[in-house]
């Protein structure tokens, strides 16, 4: 029953530590991955931002200097989540993402120029960069449903880990209880059973009964306690044997004598 303890708590302590680390890493680049999402979205819109507002000077450098701080924040979260990501195909796709956010920069600093070229033109910076950001969307949306899929994949896998642990442990400890009651029980017997036969003996001289007979081996402590009744037995009946003898032998009493 112990050792089916100890399994259990070992197997169990496991399947914490498998939690703590490989399932909480995984939530964590989840979160990383949506968090880069948001972010790549917004550099998005402040690209947009740059072509509406961006005839003021003011605000073509402002909104400008935006997607440029938004583009170097993506960079830097793909490649914190590509080093926390095992190999795999999650880690494969965010590389793929790291590369293609890099071309669609070069598209839109074409388009910037483009757009400053042709005075201010939304149109002509927005057609030069037609469909660049599709692309690094694709591979960033398909990296996230795979960052999800493989959480979901550790915490079923730690889950089953400490269902079949405790199954495992429940059955040896069954097992140690049911060998504990059957070493009881024969345990038990090899007392009482000696300690009946004992009752049973004291029971019988009580009753004058000083020839039954009973196996008074052993070399324990009950043992020498059936041997003990065993000679007193031998001994009450040589007593009363003896008495027997000398009243037969005894002459017989006559009147007036």
């Amino acid at each position: 029953m112990f050792s089916g303890a100890i399994y259990g708590i070992a197997s169990l302590n496991d399947s914490i530590v498998e939690y703590t680390t490989t399932v909480q890493a995984r939530v964590a680049d989840e979160r990383a991955v949506t968090k880069m999402l948001v972010t790549f979205k917004t550099q998005v819109q402040e690209w947009k931002d740059t072509l509406l507002r961006g005839e003021d000077p003011v605000k073509l450098d402002k909104y400008w200097a935006a997607f440029l701080k938004g583009e170097q924040a993506v960079s830097d979260q793909a490649k914190a989540l590509q080093d926390s990501l095992p190999p795999g195909k999650s880690r494969d796709l965010i590389k793929q993402f790291a590369a293609a956010h890099v071309a669609m920069g070069v598209g839109y600093r074409k388009g910037h120029d483009m757009f400053v070229a042709a005075s201010f033109d939304p149109t002509v910076g927005d057609k030069v960069v037609a469909g660049v950001d599709r692309e690094p969307a694709r591979l960033l949306d398909e990296a996230a449903q795979e960052i999800a899929k493989e959480s979901i994949a550790v915490s079923a896998k730690t889950a089953e880990a400490a269902r079949t642990a405790l199954v495992v442990s429940s059955a040896l400890m069954l097992v140690a209880f049911g060998l504990g009651l059957a070493g009881a029980f024969i345990f038990s017997r090899t007392i009482t059973k000696p300690l009946a036969r004992a009752a049973d003996v004291a029971s019988a001289v009580s009753h004058g009964d000083l020839a039954k007979p009973f196996d008074s081996r052993g070399s324990d402590e009950i043992g020498q306690l059936l041997h003990a009744l065993k000679q007193m037995q031998t001994n009450l009946a040589n007593v009363v044997s003896e008495n027997r003898r000398r009243r037969r032998k005894r002459p017989p009493r006559t009147l007036g004598s």
